[in-house]
């Protein structure tokens, strides 16, 4: 069975985007997904977005934050002013903001099933 997820993101309530149709698996208990070639990975503990440049990685647990620069091998504290997860029957919902940031960013993940 494959995997879809629709992916709504807001910015202080607003939607700034919305994907539908993006294929995603579940591995070892992340649900993993590209979006704009960043590879997202998201579970009730921690969510990671990397590419080939950089990962942010929000503990959601701890409510702390790390930004990994690869190419200089520099990592980086992001103190976090709010983070929450929601876990409802495939529903994700994962809101965010950075002590310096003045946005609150909102991720909703749906998760369908194809046959």
């Amino acid at each position: 069975m494959i995997k879809t997820i629709s992916l709504k993101i807001y910015q202080n309530d607003k939607m700034i985007e919305s994907t539908e149709s993006i294929r995603c698996i579940n591995h070892d208990s992340y649900i993993v997904f590209n979006h704009n070639d960043v590879t997202n990975k998201i579970n009730k503990d921690k969510y990671i977005r990397e590419n080939n440049d950089y990962q942010i990685e929000f503990d959601i647990n701890e409510k702390n934050g790390l930004l990994l620069l690869k190419k200089e091998q520099l990592k980086f504290d992001l103190p976090i002013d709010k983070l929450s997860y929601q876990e409802e029957v495939n529903k994700i919902t994962l809101i965010s903001k950075l002590k310096d940031d003045k946005d609150t960013t909102k991720l909703e993940i749906e998760i369908k099933e194809v046959s």
